[in-house]
């Protein structure tokens, strides 16, 4: 987690735009994850328990991020994340942590770009 930690750090630094995070902490694996936001959505796939996975997003305009996928039951879930963010304006990540279908964590570290 350490590596992963100062990979993003670095990407966070270096790089204009957001980039959405997911962790899947609960038991079981979240499958056909799909990251949304305004006028795009983003599929992650399957995520294993521990496991993330990470996506660059680009709304058309202001946007927050919403979540839809399906537990081991295969019922439904969508959820939305407290965030903003603009199209070309923000850079940063918001990390989504996600136990027992639900969010158990959000960290949004979006900022207005300086450039």
């Amino acid at each position: 987690d350490l590596i992963l930690s100062i990979f993003w750090t670095i990407l966070f630094i270096t790089s204009p735009g957001v980039y959405v995070i997911v962790r899947n902490n609960g038991p079981m694996e979240i499958r056909g994850v799909i990251v949304h936001v305004t006028g795009r959505d983003y599929p992650l796939g399957n995520i294993s328990p521990g496991k993330s996975c990470a996506v660059g997003v680009k709304p058309i305009g202001e946007s927050h991020v919403e979540l839809s996928f399906c537990d081991s039951n295969q019922l439904g879930h969508h959820l939305v994340v407290r965030s903003y963010f603009e199209s070309n304006a923000y850079r940063g990540k918001v990390e989504i942590t996600i136990e027992d279908n639900s969010l158990t964590d959000v960290q949004d570290s979006t900022i207005p770009a300086m450039f």
